[in-house]
């Protein structure tokens, strides 16, 4: 992409805020958000953010790593039950799909909730503190897709076909909404 995904304004909005607005509007606290390539600008743009920022040092490694660092750091948080972990490259999460997600959980045996789209499964998810330790050891070139397959009777899928629309490459960028 040539500058740092967090930092692409979407509608208007660097896309690390529009995943910071999600998990704060559905109701999520704390709200964590790990940064990596160019940490100091998106610090930044968190500063007056209710957020706490993890900074990830080795980002470099892959997806894996900034995935590890984020649990490393939620498992130490007594009271959280139940973290989100949020892209901030699938502009099309909203606080409607999370509370959504936490709605589907209540009253079953279902530890992770995972989206479903484009015949793939992964993010957003909902992950609860008994996988914490498991998330808290993702391998740094691997996502959390290893993890959900390994524990695959505690997962519920749920169906987000707007998930499929990601940004990935500057052609991503025209899509509808992206301006």
């Amino acid at each position: 992409m040539g500058r740092p995904k967090p930092l692409i304004p979407w509608n208007g909005r660097p896309l690390v805020l529009h995943a910071m607005d999600a998990a704060i509007q559905a109701g999520a606290d704390p709200v964590w958000v790990v940064t990596g390539a160019d940490a100091g600008k998106v610090e930044a743009l968190l500063e007056d953010q209710p957020v706490r920022s993890i900074r990830n040092p080795h980002f470099e490694r892959g997806m894996g790593s900034s995935i590890r660092k984020g649990f490393e750091t939620v498992i130490h948080e007594v009271d959280v039950e139940a973290a989100f972990l949020l892209l901030c490259d699938q502009p099309a999460v909203s606080a409607s799909l999370l509370q959504s997600m936490r709605q589907r959980t209540a009253g079953i045996r279902k530890g992770l909730v995972a989206c479903t789209y484009a015949g793939t499964f992964g993010p957003p998810l909902l992950v609860s503190r008994p996988f914490f330790p498991e998330f808290a050891r993702t391998e740094p070139e691997s996502g959390a897709r290893l993890i959900l397959r390994r524990n695959e009777t505690h997962l519920l899928r749920l169906p987000f076909p707007e998930g499929a629309a990601d940004v990935d490459t500057p052609a991503d960028l025209e899509q509808p909404g992206s301006r």
